[in-house]
């Protein structure tokens, strides 16, 4: 288990609902199971307590089991010591930035060790690792604009990519290109979060939620709101009704130098692409 904050409010109606969700999961674990959490939560680190089978922690604090120490950004990643039960088992080479990516390191090195897949092997696979679709992706550069598409789609997400984005290209400027577009992500509950998150940005392109027949509008944020607030803040932030509107207003702000990051859990209606696809074309009449 990787975090616990509320979500899924579609499904859900409390955190204390949300929570006792994880709790039976962590009881259905029996003594032949194992549990891995993270012990920089409170939250998940309390799930221990109600499992039968054994419970491995990881973290960067000294209480987890698993832990890195050491860390050092280099270009296009990070490097660690990995402490395990206390013996240093070495030097391990990450192809991703951020801490959230080197939490999620650690989640799968305490599986992996917990199964008895040896070092070794678990540092030559993370050394070699290229990451999967749509996690901090890079979709393509063009007109020295790179495109980054990611799933991130609930403001603790949202701010974990745009920190990671920074620590990938400290000298860019960081576009933020979001969609809220699933049942949760259009929520109320979660506007104060997002406007928080985007502050992390140069700038903020989003577009408006879809509605559907049985949606109330006083469960889902105000994004008109939410754009105000932002822009406010000294953050330029633009509003589109569609992902067709919002691509030109992208392309008359992004210049080279900067990295696009485009976030949402569906296809954003082939923006990526287009995107490109429009710099690309900019970039052939600025050189004729």
């Amino acid at each position: 288990v990787t975090s616990m904050e509320f979500d899924h409010a579609d499904i859900y109606d409390s955190w204390e609902d949300y929570r006792e969700a994880f709790r039976l999961f962590a009881a259905s674990i029996g003594s032949g199971g194992q549990l891995v959490l993270n012990a920089d939560d409170p939250e998940v680190k309390a799930l221990g307590h109600w499992c039968t089978g054994t419970v491995t922690t990881y973290g960067l604090g000294e209480d987890a089991q698993i832990r890195a120490t050491g860390i050092e950004p280099i270009d296009g990643g990070q490097r660690f010591d990995l402490m395990a039960w206390g013996e240093d088992l070495g030097r391990f080479t990450l192809s991703f930035s951020g801490r959230h990516n080197l939490l999620n390191t650690l989640a799968i090195l305490a599986v992996s060790l917990g199964e008895g897949v040896s070092v070794d092997a678990l540092r030559d696979g993370l050394q070699t690792f290229a990451g999967i679709k749509r996690r901090q992706e890079v979709r393509g550069e063009a007109d020295g604009v790179i495109v980054v598409d990611d799933f991130a789609h609930h403001p603790t997400a949202v701010h974990a990519t745009l920190q990671a984005t920074r620590e990938r290209w400290p000298d860019r400027r960081v576009i933020s290109v979001f969609e809220p577009r699933s049942n949760s992500s259009r929520r109320k509950v979660f506007q104060q979060g997002y406007q928080e998150a985007f502050a992390e940005s140069d700038a903020l392109f989003i577009s408006v939620p879809p509605f559907r027949h049985n949606d109330r509008i006083s469960d889902f944020m105000d994004v008109e709101a939410l754009v105000r607030t932002v822009d406010a803040g000294g953050v330029p932030a633009h509003l589109a009704s569609s992902p067709e509107e919002l691509l030109p207003k992208i392309e008359a702000h992004v210049r080279p130098g900067d990295v696009a990051v485009i976030m949402s859990n569906g296809g954003f209606g082939g923006i990526h692409d287009k995107l490109l696809a429009a710099l690309r074309a900019r970039d052939t009449v600025n050189q004729t």
